[in-house]
C-alpha cells in the first residue's frame, strides 16, 4: 500500500497536490472528524473506492464503506471516525476497483 501524506488546510490557502492512486491501495493517517480524502477519477469508468473498516460488533465485521466515483468527477469523502476506520497505527486503508489507473488522490485535514 502507498502512503498518502495528509496535508493541512490553512486559512491562507492550500494548493492541493494529487498523487497517483496505488495499484494495491493506499493508507493515510486519520484524526477522525478533521480528515478527508479527495478522489479525482480520470479513468474510463466508475471507480469503487473502498475504505476498510477495522471495527467489529458482536464478533461481526462492520461492512467496508464503498464510494462509487463516476468518470470525470472529483469527490471529497470523509470524515472517518477513528473507532471504525483506524488501524492500530491510526491509519485508514483504501483500495480501488477495478483498478487505480487514471485515479489521483489527496488526503487533507482542516486542523
Amino acid at each position: 500500500m502507498g502512503n498518502i501524506e495528509v496535508k493541512t488546510i490553512i486559512r491562507a490557502g492550500l494548493k492541493v497536490t494529487y498523487e497517483n492512486a496505488g495499484a494495491t491501495g493506499d493508507e493515510f493517517s486519520n484524526e477522525g472528524t478533521y480528515t478527508f480524502f479527495q478522489v479525482k477519477n480520470a479513468a474510463s469508468g466508475t471507480i469503487d473506492v473502498t475504505f476498510i473498516t477495522q471495527k467489529t460488533v458482536d464478533g461481526q465485521a462492520v461492512d467496508d464503506r464503498v464510494v462509487a466515483v463516476p468518470t470525470s468527477e472529483d469527490w471529497m469523502i470523509g470524515p472517518f471516525p477513528t473507532d471504525i476506520y483506524n488501524t492500530a497505527n491510526k491509519r485508514v486503508q483504501v483500495t480501488y476497483s477495478p483498478g487505480a489507473t487514471g485515479v489521483t488522490v489527496a488526503a487533507l485535514k482542516n486542523r
